[in-house]
Parts: structure tokens; sequence; C-alpha cells
């Protein structure tokens, strides 16, 4: 069972965040006692349990994506993009919107994989299931394993 926690968060990031997952995992999976840990590349992860989860933010709001299976999230509020920003992403033709779109696919995807994103150009992204939802304000992508 999938959970996305999207909140506002103005100070206090660690404490809020930590805050957010305690409660997600206690209400949705029934894990009281728990230690998050992180891998090498950053990415966190609860010791000796198998409810996964992925954190962004972007402008102040906080995205924690929660699964029995692993996951990657990203949340990227739409921007204007340098150009050389669309020039290392191999998206010089794109408009900024497609862009973001994108990068934020491709950015979930690195979450899932534990990868880094001087990597993000080698991502193929027909071989994993992408979720997106789009407002006028900002994508959220989510990543799994198909």
């Amino acid at each position: 069972m999938m959970k996305l926690v999207i909140e506002e968060i103005k100070e206090n990031y660690e404490y809020q965040k930590e805050k957010i997952i305690s409660d997600t995992i206690k209400k949705y999976y029934n894990i009281d006692q728990h230690r998050i840990l992180y891998t090498q590349n950053g990415k966190p992860y609860i010791e000796n349990n198998k409810v996964y989860f992925s954190i962004s933010n972007d402008n102040n709001i906080l995205l924690i994506a929660f699964d029995i299976n692993p996951i990657g999230a990203d949340i990227q509020f739409y921007r204007k993009i340098p150009n050389y920003l669309k020039k290392f992403l191999l998206m010089e033709d794109f408009n900024d919107i497609n862009v973001i779109n994108e990068f934020s696919k491709k950015e979930a995807v690195i979450k899932l994989i534990d990868s880094k994103l001087n990597c993000i150009n080698d991502i193929d992204l027909t071989k994993y299931k992408i979720l997106s939802y789009e407002n006028e304000k900002y994508v959220i992508s989510i990543a799994q394993y198909h």
C-alpha cells in the first residue's frame, strides 16, 4: 500500500521529517520502534524492516512516499531552467516544463536505485514504472520497479 505525505515545512525540517516518518509508519504499517539509516549515497531506509520510503523537498514542500515495495520519489516546482542545465541534461530542445517533468522522473529513479545525479543521462525510464502528478505549480514523480 503506497502512501504519500506532502507537507509545507517552514522550520525545524529534520524534526518534522522524522515526525512524519514515525507517525506514518506507525499508523499505516504498525511499526512503533524503528531506526532510520542511510546508504553510502544517502538513501534513507528503515533498519530491519520491509517498509520503503523516499524523501524529496523543494520550495518548502516536503514529500515522503512510503510503500511495501522499493520506491523513489521527487517533487519539483516549475521554474526557469538555464540553458547550460538543459544542455547537461541533453534536453536543449525542450521547454522548461518538459525539462522539469523529465528531470523529476529521472530523479525519482535515481532515488529508487540508490544512484547519483551524475548518472541521470544514463537512465532509461522505460525500465521502471513511473507515476506522475502535475499541477500548475509542481510535478511529483514516483518510481518503482516493474
